[in-house]
């Protein structure tokens, strides 16, 4: 009987032991903690995107040699930090443009174009292209929060990418190291 009672004493503890063991291991690795979303980084190579723009039928935009180099600007009208990012991006688009650079403001799918449109207009960039994109791009280019800043070359290669905001110092390197499109050159 006494050998028994060892053995249920035993498994006992043992089971114990386990569920501490699991318990530590759950608490060691917590489901918030697993790394965040990816984003893209310079070098990564795009594939074409579907762009809806507020009026007309859809447009694909595909990189080529000899094509426009693009500025994407992905923004939500109630997203806080774009907002903050806005006089940033006023001057950015400028200076992309003035570069050669095919200026699109981005929303997700989710987004009332006609609102999104009226939120670009409000904050001065009403002169750029506006577009909606697909779930299955936003999944391709990566596009998990707003705001991002992009710039792909006429080839589809990232030449730069920023999540969120800027400081002044960010936007300064950012506006300094702003290439000159091909595009620009051929005109």
């Amino acid at each position: 009987m006494r050998v028994r009672s060892d053995r249920i004493l035993v498994i006992a503890l043992l089971l114990v032991n386990i569920l501490l063991l699991a318990q530590n291991w759950r608490l060691r690795n917590p489901r918030g903690s697993q790394p965040g979303p990816v984003y893209l980084q310079v070098g990564d190579a795009l594939p074409e995107i579907v762009v809806s723009p507020p009026f007309g039928s859809d447009q694909t935009l595909e990189f080529s040699a000899g094509g426009p180099s693009r500025a994407f600007l992905y923004l939500s009208p109630t997203c806080p930090f774009c907002d903050l990012l806005m006089p940033y991006w006023q001057q950015f688009a400028t200076a992309a443009a003035e570069r050669g650079y095919e200026v699109w403001l981005l929303c997700g799918p989710e987004e009332n174009l006609r609102d999104v449109q009226d939120y670009v207009r409000r904050n001065g960039l009403g002169r750029h292209h506006v577009g909606r994109i697909r779930d299955a791009d936003r999944e391709v280019y990566r596009l998990h929060a707003t705001p991002i800043t992009l710039l792909v070359d006429e080839l589809g290669t990232v030449e730069f990418a920023r999540v969120g905001t800027w400081s002044e110092t960010e936007f300064d390197e950012a506006l300094s190291s702003l290439p000159v499109s091909p595009a620009s050159l051929r005109r």
